[in-house]
Order: C-alpha cells, then structure tokens, then sequence
C-alpha cells in the first residue's frame, strides 16, 4: 500500500503523507527487526521533513523521536536524548503514535539513565496529561508502566491504575462523549502495566503473579509472528522469571534474545532488564563453553545459540 501511495504522496504539496510514509516504512522494518532498513527509512523521513517542511516542523519531530528509539536501543544515549529533546520541543499533534511513545516514555528512561530522574518524571507526568486529553490509550499505559519502572509512582497505587489501563471494566462508568474502542496494542500495554505494576510491588507472590501474566502475553505475541515485540516481551518475562526466583527458565529463555540483541547491536534492551537478569547473563558468560566456530570471533555457546564474547563484555563491562 505504501509502494501504490508513493507517486501521489510525492507529488503532493502538502509533505507529511511522503514524511508519514517513510515513517511507516521504518516502522514495518522496526517491528520485523530489519532494523538497517528502519534506519534507513527514519532517515529519508527526517531528511524530507527538513527539506520540504523546515528544522522545526512536525515531521521532523516524528522522525526525530522514531530515530531516538534506535539510538537507545543501541546505548548511545547522548544522541538519544539529543533526538528526542529535538522531538519534545513541539510533541506532535499528527503522525506515528509510536513516535509519541518513544518521545515521551523511552525519553523519560534515557532521561533517568543520565542522572536526571526529576527531569524524567516530569516528562512523564506531562505525558499523561497528553494522554488523559486525547484519549491515547496506549501511550497512557506505557507511561503507568514506566512510572513503574523508574519508582516516581507508589506501588500501592497499582491496582486501580492498572485495571483502568488493562481493560477492566467490571465496574459501571460514565462513558466518555466519543468512546475509544481499545485495540490489541492498547490491551497489551495494559497488561504490560500490570506487570511492571506486579514487579514493583515487591512480594514473592506478586513477583510470581507477574511471571504468569508476562509468560501468557509472551506466548500469545510469539503466535502472532511480531519479532520486536517478541523479544521486548521476552525480556519482560524473563525479569519476571528472575524476580520470581524461576532462574533457570529465566536463563533458558534468554539464549535467543541475547544473541538477537548482538547481532543488532543492541545493549539497552538487555541492561534494562534489571540487576537479576544481568546476573544470568553474568552467570552464563563465565560458565558457558567457548568456540571460534568460523575462526574470527571467539563466542560462547548457550544453547544453538552463538554470542561473541566481545558483545558480552561489553554489555556486562
């Protein structure tokens, strides 16, 4: 569809559909892991939102946010927050929801990461206020869930927010004027929220409640053939896992994300997986047998999976 748009898109006066367009490319790449072509892509979107609607439009704010994500995502956290204060100078009002998303939530974390958890909080706070304004749904639970995870939200407070967020509504409410029909992201954020919810609180049995909760969703965005999320989500269940005491599926389930996460480049998502899982990853670094399979790089085997040694320790350095 995209490929049919592209002459009409480019030919238009108005620039955001080829900007929007270039975005979604990115995007399908993104969630397939393609992520050279993601790059890419998020680019050329950033590159004709300079060139055709100017350094301070809202096209290169969406673009600006999706290109933050990735730079996160590979630990150069200083062109990261460079990327996505560019974007949160003016948030978008039109484009990508998911580059709302990175702005907002992942510009928190990285925001944190540097020192500055007053700074993330805020913009935390702000977001939601975006949210509760718009009726973004998922973007309202990604930032409980977030909140969560950096502790500027009470762990008590867990239980109402989190069903609101999740889709519970065993209770009567008054509906708003415009109703939103939650999607399948928008449910899955919930329950995302609810975990981290679970995670926060501390109890073996909620540690244990959250690793029910994470391994169903896990299962059921493997059916659904979503690579990104997949490994996100797995992450997710294997924090749980560990918090849980449920080490060795925890270090079992690991194996292929790891070495998804080196052949990407991608360090973030695995350190911020907490203190539990880098002692797994620690554990099997040091224990686990060591090749040199093509004879350039040395790694160590978990599984069928292969994980240069270089990557491990730089990662656990």
């Amino acid at each position: 569809m995209l490929e049919w748009a592209r002459p009409y898109q480019e030919g238009s006066r108005e620039p955001l559909g080829e900007i929007f367009a270039w975005c979604g490319r990115g995007l399908i790449a993104y969630e397939q892991l393609d992520i050279a072509v993601a790059l890419s892509a998020y680019r050329q979107a950033y590159k004709t939102a300079q060139m055709r609607s100017g350094p301070r439009s809202h096209g290169v704010r969406t673009a600006a946010g999706l290109l933050g994500e990735l730079e996160y995502r590979r630990g150069d956290l200083a062109a990261a927050e460079e990327l996505f204060d560019e974007s949160y100078q003016l948030v978008a009002r039109v484009g990508p929801i998911e580059s709302l998303i990175a702005t907002i939530v992942t510009g928190a974390r990285v925001k944190a990461l540097l020192g500055d958890l007053p700074a993330a909080a805020v913009r935390l706070g702000e977001g939601a206020r975006i949210a509760a304004d718009h009726q973004l749904t998922r973007l309202a639970a990604q930032i409980r869930a977030e909140q969560f995870r950096l502790g500027v939200i009470a762990p008590d407070r867990a239980p109402e927010s989190t069903a609101a967020v999740a889709g519970d509504f065993s209770e009567p409410r008054r509906e708003p004027e415009h109703p939103v029909v939650p999607s399948v992201l928008d449910m899955e954020a919930g329950e995302v929220a609810t975990i981290r919810a679970l995670l926060a609180g501390g109890t073996r049995q909620e540690h244990e409640r959250a690793a029910r909760h994470a391994r169903a969703l896990q299962s059921r965005t493997r059916e659904q053939g979503r690579p990104r999320a997949e490994l996100d989500l797995s992450l997710l269940l294997a924090e749980s896992l560990a918090a849980a005491g449920w080490v060795g599926e925890a270090a079992a389930l690991l194996a292929p994300v790891v070495a998804t996460c080196a052949e990407l480049g991608w360090t973030r998502p695995l350190l911020d997986a907490g203190p539990a899982v880098l002692e797994i990853l620690r554990v099997l670094r040091d224990d686990l047998p060591v090749s040199t399979p093509d004879g350039s790089d040395t790694v160590r085997t978990l599984g069928e999976n292969r994980v240069p040694i270089r990557f491990l320790d730089k990662l656990l350095s």
